[in-house]
């Protein structure tokens, strides 16, 4: 893991309330991984699942150029023990058929980025930022992945 940067909409949360934990935003996480360019977590409405939102996993934003501001969350707490560590294992549980989280487990522990509203994972769209899992939900199988330069269906 090289980086994570918290993309917030303009004026809606402060470094310091980013760094609390668990945290929301109506926005995205990029995280950049040595070799790859950002792969940026988000929300996605009516994608083909369940429920109304679900997770999105997309090589570039999706959100308009200017909508959001960028906050560097390598070194707040929950990402500093990761940043320069080699990702171990990664999953997408869900609820209802859906994927609604990404779970990334490294060495020391494992962090949760998913859809959600407030500090709640599930049919929302916020981004949901947390340390913890309170219900592990079920693996989801992708029927879509991401390339460096499109997405494919599997």
């Amino acid at each position: 893991m090289l980086k994570v940067v918290y993309r917030a909409l303009k004026n809606e949360v402060t470094s310091v309330e980013l760094e609390q934990v668990p945290t929301y935003i109506g926005g995205e996480v990029g995280l950049s991984f040595s070799g790859n360019g950002p792969l940026y977590c988000s929300w996605a409405e009516n994608a083909g699942w369940n429920d109304h939102f679900s997770l999105q996993l997309m090589r570039r934003s999706h959100f308009s150029a200017g909508s959001l501001e960028n906050h560097d969350a390598s070194q707040f707490p929950l990402w500093r023990p990761h940043i320069g560590k080699v990702l171990s294992s990664w999953r997408v549980p869900g609820f209802n058929s859906t994927p609604h989280v990404l779970e990334l487990c490294f060495t020391e522990s494992c962090v949760y980025i998913g859809d959600g509203y407030e500090n709640v994972f599930g049919d929302g769209d916020d981004v949901v930022i947390s340390n913890s899992l309170e219900d592990e939900g079920n693996p989801i199988t992708w029927t879509t992945l991401v390339s460096s330069t499109s997405e494919q269906t599997a």
